[in-house]
Formats: C-alpha cells, structure tokens, sequence
C-alpha cells in the first residue's frame, strides 16, 4: 500500500471507531487465527461475584459510552 492509502485508512478507522485499525487485507486468515485463540482463552465460566457486579456492570456503560463518543476532526 501506499502512505496515502494508509493514512486514508487510518483516519477512516479513527472515524468509524471500531475496535482496531487493520490495513492490509492479507492478514485476514491470521487474525482470525488470533480472535479463536484469545476466544479459547477467556474462561468459560460468566459467573460474576456479587460484590463485583457493581463495578462490572458500571465499566460495561462506561465503555459503551466511550465507543459511542462522536469523532471529531
């Protein structure tokens, strides 16, 4: 790629927000070989203690209101 393509790339993922800013295609197979191990390792378990509901349940909302942020210029 070009710098140019790049960069259009990057400000676009700065823009739209998303989780990672990914510009070269051919890394497709390998990322999806990431996500399933980093999947693989999160517990299986979801059980939250009660004690710690609290604060889970408030860094949910304050991530949600962080993605949902506008962008600016």
């Amino acid at each position: 790629m070009y710098p140019e393509e790049v960069a259009a790339s990057v400000v676009e993922g700065i823009r739209s927000n998303g989780p990672s800013i990914l510009t070269h295609a051919e890394i497709r197979d390998e990322v999806r070989e990431n996500y399933k191990a980093f999947d693989a390792a999160v517990p299986g378990n979801p059980w939250i203690p009660r004690a710690r509901q609290a604060l889970e349940d408030n860094r949910r909302k304050v991530v949600s209101r962080l993605r949902a942020l506008p962008v600016k210029d």
